[in-house]
């Protein structure tokens, strides 16, 4: 009996030290003279806040694992589960403060970490032949990964790629190069300041979001060089904001899709530029919905085997618009189109653009089966009323964007790089300002002086704990 009293009385003092510690802010020290010196650290600091913290016990305050370069390069983290963070008390997986970690884990299929539950941060490391970060369906919400490299991927998932309508992912500044697919949330999410080169994977879209009813953001990021690889540069599935966006020499350059009824996408201030197929392209869905592209600039090389610089297609039941947007065609044929709109096309409003064909006699403009060869036949149709056909001038050159590299190496962020790119491609043509503002009798509809891809606010990130590559 004495034996049993002293064996309870220990595990009663282990469990209560244990939950001593889960209930005060510890740090999880990984790397050479650290806590967890082997490669496998990250993995053996998991496995002692889940000895610490318990089988599914909310956490009493945040666990961080701080991961230094001198020990690695390291193995995948693993799987978090049975670990359970909350709002308060997150679980950090985290570079040290001024540390590039790196994680290699050999050309294994194997996801580089699996998220099990919500409020998880995994930010700074470089990410090497490993599988994707992810998820199972419906857990790991309120997730945020950030200043990541993640690069030559191993298998063929996605270098982010929760599989569920997760909600509130927050994914910014990562850095994804090489890989099958980009970052594909299938939720509620908001993706912002991340830089997707090319993708090589059979249907390698670079980034994708949403679900049939789930709202999310896509916002201030720049996607480059895929080419005629099959896919998307940014694509959504439902309501959404897409605004802010490069897309540089890739297949496709914004698509928007809805099924729900009553969604609404916007897809605002983005620049497409140089797509093998389609660039500022609204492809609608089976939904009654709203879909509006504005203040964008889309470049294409109009030919008839793609590169339209503005395809816009739905159902009948769907709406669009196009409005305060320069549609650019490097183009050779006469009539290749510098504007395609489907013939199911619901109801279309378009007007106040800018239109410019830099070769070939006309802007030709399409409907499905119907071709019409300039600006003014289409406006005949009581479409673009106010839209003009000139060059806008920009600050830079057109062609700046007519590659599959990636420019301005100088910029040491992501935030310098969209902004040399925006400020290139402000139009400086005086024929465009100062026509003032048309009363139309409810409103006040403004001139061409605010076109094309204008600055967007910057969103500050917290800083970064750690290192990520640029």
């Amino acid at each position: 009996m004495r034996m049993q009293m002293r064996r309870l009385a220990a595990f009663i003092l282990f469990s209560a030290s244990c939950w001593a510690q889960c209930n005060s802010p510890a740090t999880y020290t990984v790397g050479t003279g650290k806590q967890y010196p082997a490669t496998t650290g990250i993995a053996d600091a998991l496995a002692a806040i889940s000895a610490a913290c318990g089988y599914h016990s909310p956490f009493g305050a945040a666990q961080t694992i701080s991961v230094y370069a001198a020990g690695g390069p390291y193995s995948a983290p693993g799987t978090t589960w049975p670990l359970l963070p909350t709002v308060a008390n997150p679980l950090l997986i985290t570079a040290a403060p001024g540390e590039s970690p790196v994680i290699n884990c050999g050309g294994s299929t194997a996801y580089v970490l699996q998220i099990e539950g919500p409020y998880h941060t995994f930010t700074g490391f470089e990410v090497t032949a490993c599988g994707g970060i992810y998820s199972d369906y419906n857990v790991g919400g309120a997730t945020t990964i950030s200043y990541n490299y993640i690069h030559d991927m191993a298998g063929s998932s996605g270098a982010i790629n929760p599989n569920g309508p997760q909600t509130n992912w927050w994914v910014h500044h990562n850095r994804i190069v090489n890989v099958p697919t980009g970052i594909n949330v299938g939720g509620n999410a908001l993706i912002e300041y991340n830089e997707v080169g090319p993708t090589t994977g059979s249907s390698a879209t670079q980034i994708a979001c949403g679900s049939e009813g789930v709202s999310c953001t896509e916002r201030n990021n720049y996607v480059y060089g895929a080419g005629a690889q099959p896919g998307s540069a940014i694509w959504n599935y439902s309501a959404a904001s897409v605004y802010g966006n490069v897309s540089q020499s890739n297949r496709y350059g914004n698509v928007v899709e809805t099924t729900s009824s009553g969604d609404t996408v916007t897809a605002s201030h983005n620049i497409m530029a140089y797509p093998s197929n389609f660039g500022c392209h609204c492809e609608g869905g089976s939904g009654a919905c709203w879909e509006s592209v504005d203040h964008a600039l889309c470049i294409g090389v109009s030919t008839s085997a793609g590169g339209i610089p503005v395809v816009l297609g739905s159902t009948a039941a769907s709406s669009l618009s196009f409005t305060s947007s320069i549609s650019w065609a490097d183009s050779t044929p006469n009539l290749a189109p510098v504007y395609n709109v489907d013939a199911n096309v619901g109801t279309i409003y378009s007007d106040y653009n800018v239109f410019n064909k830099v070769s070939g006699l006309n802007t030709a403009i399409s409907t499905g089966p119907v071709l019409y060869a300039t600006l003014a036949n289409w406006q005949a149709t009581g479409n673009d009323t106010h839209t003009v056909q000139v060059d806008p001038r920009f600050v830079g050159s057109v062609g700046l964007l007519n590659t599959s590299a990636r420019v301005f190496l100088e910029c040491p962020t992501i935030e310098c790089r969209l902004g040399k790119i925006r400020h290139n491609y402000t139009p400086t043509n005086l024929a465009l300002k100062g026509a003032g503002c048309a009363w139309n009798g409810t409103t006040c509809v403004p001139d061409h002086s605010d076109i094309g891809p204008v600055p967007v606010t910057v969103y500050d990130a917290p800083g970064m704990t750690g290192g990520g590559v640029y």
